[in-house]
């Protein structure tokens, strides 16, 4: 499984996917139905039509699996890029990902060819030269260059778990608006429901990092009519837009000591206003559509929302709030300190836990998460981690519990663990353990008591 580091390493780049220790059967996932052109009627107006644009295909162990590049014109006169992967069997579960800053050069339009050119390095800050609003922006925005095939074999960790995978590219550095962002991530479900017969529609799940977290629940709220999503992981997300202006223009600034970062923060105040007309306080109803409760009453499924305390970029307060308006269709799952932030240590990040070392935990978690909900009750379920990452998170449970605070947050993800149809690959060492042998031994050492997966079974031990 050498091509499994590879893979980890795209993965945390661009906040998707990677792969597993099963090699499997070899031969090629076709790219199925996917056909040339179909339709799909979208919320709040917005209908879709698909049009294949090309194919591309990559290996994967002993398995190719081709991808299908779609165009998706939208109602609105925007289009949106969608790639499809369909999995090594059909008609299969399926991960919507949400990919919002990364470049692709494939679609034919000039902003993604220049960006491509320009900037052909890794992910990192480039200049932000077609963000919306005047005067033209001096300020950076992320962006990377993944070459179609990459892309491929970044989405191993959902494939070789046997799901297909639909990618939404939110060309954040095409410019656009939230609104935009919304309508290219809700489109992969009106794909799904124009191509019903390429997939098992009841297992549907979506996953989405950061500004893709915010995709994933708003591409949710914009699902047709009637579609069902079996589980969401939207790690770190934007949820109230309102709020979350307050805390970059004014709340942040006021106190972090690193001032010229803060303009990291401008192309998002343009995309944000390029949707509302202007700020908050210039119109407050026009944010109507971007906050909690528009939001939570878009989602279906098992949502998840992984957070650190020590988030400086979208603060741990966004998903405390949305879930305290949301608990019947949300829950979170955090990261604690015991501290408050230390900036020197963290800048403009989602927390110390994207400093862990290898593979981070909260991805391991959150693709367990998707993972374990799609699979069948036969299937086997492959979850990747570095141990020393996975210990992070264990360790920040078991301070909390000592500090008397509430780690109801963490049974969950326990309880993912120790399905039976677990099997844990360490990325370090490329072994595989049963995920409740990993718990148990894991939770042993940590808390220092020797416990057993039926223990567990009844949560964790006293601290």
């Amino acid at each position: 499984m050498r091509f499994l580091l590879s893979a980890v390493c795209f993965g945390l780049l661009v906040a998707c996917g990677g792969e597993d220790p099963s090699s499997g059967a070899g031969g090629t996932a076709g790219s199925g139905g996917a056909g040339g052109a179909g339709g799909g009627g979208g919320a709040g107006g917005i209908t879709y039509t698909f049009e294949t644009i090309g194919t591309r295909s990559a290996a994967i162990d002993t398995t190719t699996y081709e991808a299908t590049l779609v165009a998706a014109r939208r109602s609105d006169g925007g289009t949106s890029y969608l790639m499809v992967i369909p999995a090594a069997k059909s008609p299969a579960s399926v991960v919507v990902d949400m990919a919002p800053y990364t470049g692709i050069d494939w679609t034919g339009e000039e902003v993604d060819t220049r960006h491509a050119t320009e900037h052909p390095g890794p992910f990192g800050l480039y200049p932000d030269t077609d963000a919306p609003l005047d005067p033209p922006s001096t300020e950076m925005c992320a962006y990377g260059f993944v070459s179609a095939e990459t892309q491929i074999q970044g989405e191993a960790y959902h494939l070789l778990n046997g799901h297909a995978v639909i990618v939404a590219f939110g060309r954040f550095y095409a410019g656009g608006s939230l609104a935009d962002d919304a309508a290219d991530a809700a489109a992969p479900f009106h794909y799904i429901e124009a191509h019903a017969a390429d997939f098992d529609t009841s297992r549907i799940g979506v996953h989405g990092n950061s500004w893709g977290g915010f995709m994933a629940l708003a591409g949710v709220g914009g699902r047709p009519a009637g579609q069902a999503i079996r589980a969401m992981t939207a790690a770190n997300p934007p949820t109230d837009f309102v709020d979350l202006y307050e805390y970059w223009m004014k709340s942040l600034p006021a106190v972090y000591p690193y001032k010229d970062e803060l303009g990291f923060l401008e192309g998002y105040r343009r995309r944000i206003e390029a949707a509302t007309g202007g700020p908050p306080a210039k119109d407050e109803a026009a944010f109507a559509a971007w906050r909690r409760d528009a939001l939570c009453a878009g989602l279906d499924g098992d949502v998840v929302i992984p957070q650190d305390d020590w988030d400086t970029l979208v603060p741990v307060t966004q998903t405390e709030s949305f879930l305290a308006a949301c608990s019947q269709q949300a829950r979170g799952l955090f990261w604690r300190r015991r501290t408050p932030v230390e900036y020197a240590a963290i800048h403009l990040a989602h927390g110390a836990l994207e400093q862990e070392p290898g593979f981070p935990s909260s991805r391991t978690l959150g693709f367990l998460h998707l993972h374990r909900a799609l699979a069948d009750e036969s299937d086997a379920v492959f979850a990747y981690y570095e141990d020393a990452a996975l210990r992070v998170f264990f360790q920040t449970v078991h301070d909390a519990q000592v500090d008397g605070k509430d780690i109801t947050y963490a049974a969950p993800a326990l309880a993912d663990l120790l399905d039976p149809r677990v099997a844990a690959y360490d990325l370090g060492t490329t072994q595989a353990t049963p995920g409740p042998t990993l718990a148990s031994a894991l939770v042993s050492d940590i808390w220092g008591t020797p416990v057993t997966p039926a223990d567990l079974a009844q949560g964790f031990p006293a601290p």
